[in-house]
């Protein structure tokens, strides 16, 4: 067992913006210095991102719910997937300049995710005497400019009767957006389960939904509140 020696030298990341919109670029800065003054130079940098599922956090007024179950897109289930962090999507390696710093670019890109994402990139230097020293930060990458939230006024219905639903569009921050159009499709979701049979002749239960459009589009445009109601 190697002998533990005191790390000589910390390593930072710094993103351009801890937020970013699909298609965007991701920069990442990288900056080695020595405890005692001065950079850690010409040392090798290892670096790694991982993608996982981001859900917004509402902290406005109101109840709404900005969820689709289709949005999660990483899962449990991937044998790739590390928990906490999400699966491996790019790695690279290279070398600090002469002021200790090197830059991680890499495209904000959600491929086939439905919903918003959160890299969490890591980079290692390692300095000439062969010890390695990380850093980690996190990006998020969101699907949009914008957020929209649904609150219906009632979740038991009778068939047939008016229903009504309350709409909140709001920014990164949670800030209202007024003046926005929003285009709103009821659907109707219809779930399945079925008993399936695996190689090793074990049964197991598996889901699927089906949805189904009712009626046509309706137009809404948001209040100076960031809301809408619609029937």
């Amino acid at each position: 067992v190697a002998q533990y020696r005191k790390p000589e030298f910390l390593v930072n990341l710094t993103p351009a913006s801890e937020a970013v919109l699909r298609g965007e670029t991701i920069k990442v800065e990288v900056d080695s210095q020595f405890f005692f003054g001065g950079p850690v130079s010409n040392a090798e940098v290892q670096w790694s991102a991982l993608a996982d599922d981001y859900y917004f956090q509402y902290e406005g007024a109101g109840q709404y719910s900005f969820f689709d179950y289709t949005d999660s897109t990483t899962g449990f289930s991937n044998p790739d997937y590390v928990p906490g962090l999400g699966v491996s999507i790019a790695e690279g390696q290279g070398k600090t300049d002469s002021n200790g710093k090197f830059t991680i670019t890499l495209p904000a890109s959600l491929d086939d995710a439905s919903g918003s994402r959160r890299f969490t990139i890591e980079a290692t230097v390692t300095d000439v005497a062969g010890q390695p020293v990380s850093g980690r930060i996190e990006v998020i990458i969101h699907q949009g400019q914008y957020y929209v939230g649904v609150a219906p006024e009632v979740y038991v219905a009778s068939a047939g009767a008016q229903q009504a639903a309350n709409l909140v569009v709001v920014g990164w921050d949670s800030q209202p957006v007024a003046g926005q159009v929003v285009n709103v499709q009821l659907v109707e979701q219809v779930w399945n389960n079925v008993q399936e049979e695996d190689e090793f002749g074990r049964t197991q239960w598996t889901w699927s939904v089906e949805e189904r459009k009712v009626g046509d589009p309706i137009i809404a445009r948001t209040d100076d509140q960031g809301r809408a109601r619609v029937t």
